[in-house]
């Protein structure tokens, strides 16, 4: 495949840029898009692309990725979850189509990114995303809860997994909740793990998706699966930006 793209650097002030793979999967979608209108076959079907389109599948994309494919088809996932992309998928293909992909590639400066729009954007000073509560016993307060990256992740693959009723401030508090019951799980390993299984096993309008969190973060132990590792020293998760507060329940709650 011949030719280039442009890749806008407001691309740096997305979410998109703070995960490798995520950044990866995005570019590389850029790159597989079709510039023009055109048809082809796959097998005996004639297919008609326009510009940011085309077509891939679950193995092919994990290949050209160098990704396991349910990896590559969760980042995919994410992308759409955040309207970067749409995919339409059969029994042979999908058509991923890119979002906006005529201003991703405009000349013009009016370049508005697309790329975090169904997610709360707004950014302290230090770049961590936030959510904003009101102070249910005063309500003339409006409080700014700082999310931590942990969180942050948890709550975006929520987002990816299909039918997920998500509320971010409801799953928030599960997230803490889960921190506090088993402080011995890696929870966004739990949690990619979990989103995977439901690629096979969707949720359908009866499930009790939270519930069905709760006992497969409860088996991830019991099977000694997605435990983190600690510090020697200070006992503190590694890696983990609450330290030995992972929960985050003695963070401040800061005034907006």
């Amino acid at each position: 495949m011949a030719g280039w793209i442009k890749l806008h650097r407001k691309t740096l002030d997305s979410k998109v840029f703070q995960n490798e793979k995520l950044l990866k999967t995005f570019v590389w979608c850029l790159l597989k898009a079709s510039h023009k209108e055109y048809e082809l076959f796959h097998g005996r079907q004639k297919i008609s692309l326009r510009p940011g389109q085309f077509i891939t599948g679950r193995k092919k994309a994990g290949e050209e990725l160098d990704m396991p494919p349910s990896t590559a088809w969760f980042y995919l996932n994410l992308l759409k979850a955040d309207s970067t992309i749409d995919i339409k998928s059969n029994n042979k293909y999908s058509l991923i189509t890119i979002i906006n992909w005529d201003l991703y590639q405009s000349d013009g400066d009016n370049f508005n990114s697309n790329l975090d729009s169904n997610l709360d954007n707004k950014r302290t000073t230090n770049g961590q995303q936030t959510d904003t509560y009101k102070n249910d016993k005063n309500d003339k307060k409006d409080l700014i809860y700082v999310l931590t990256a942990d969180e942050n992740k948890f709550l975006d693959i929520l987002a990816t997994i299909e039918n997920y009723p998500l509320d971010r401030k409801r799953d928030l508090k599960l997230y803490q909740t889960l921190a506090e019951r088993y402080p011995q799980l890696d929870l966004i390993a739990a949690i990619e793990q979990w989103a995977a299984y439901k690629l096979d096993k969707p949720l359908d309008e009866k499930s009790n998706p939270r519930s069905q969190i709760n006992t497969a973060f409860k088996k991830y132990l019991e099977w000694g699966k997605c435990l983190k590792e600690r510090s020697a020293k200070s006992g503190a998760v590694k890696g983990h930006p609450a330290g030995s507060d992972p929960a985050g329940k003695y963070r401040r709650f800061v005034k907006s």
